[in-house]
């Protein structure tokens, strides 16, 4: 689940099913993912689009929760909306009450 080309590809395909046309929003989503964070100031690079059209598509990511920042300023990071966590990651959360098995004996140490 945590394969990075993975999670990328499905990043790609739910913002594609969610904005199509907006191809470049999934170059924003994988430099992030892959750099850690991303300067508001990189965006426009990273996009291949003007400074306006950067803010617009960061703007709709992070209202989204696709990215999130500490402040209006700062750099964006990777956001994992739940509402979303089955598309990016599949079979990884249930529905189901977990089966916790009961603890094992631990033998007594004779002291």
């Amino acid at each position: 689940m945590l394969d990075l080309k993975g999670l990328e590809e499905r990043y790609a395909d739910l913002l594609g099913r969610l904005y199509p046309g907006r191809d470049r929003l999934p170059r924003l989503i994988a430099h992030t993912l892959r750099h850690g964070e991303m300067t508001r100031g990189d965006a426009p690079f990273v996009a291949g689009v003007r400074d306006r059209a950067a803010r617009n598509d960061l703007a709709l990511l992070l209202k989204a929760g696709f990215l999130r920042s500490d402040t209006p300023k700062g750099p964006v990071r990777v956001g994992f909306p739940l509402d979303y966590r089955e598309s990016l990651f599949p079979n990884l959360f249930s529905t189901r009450e977990p089966v916790v098995p009961d603890p094992p004996d631990i033998p007594a140490i004779d002291a």
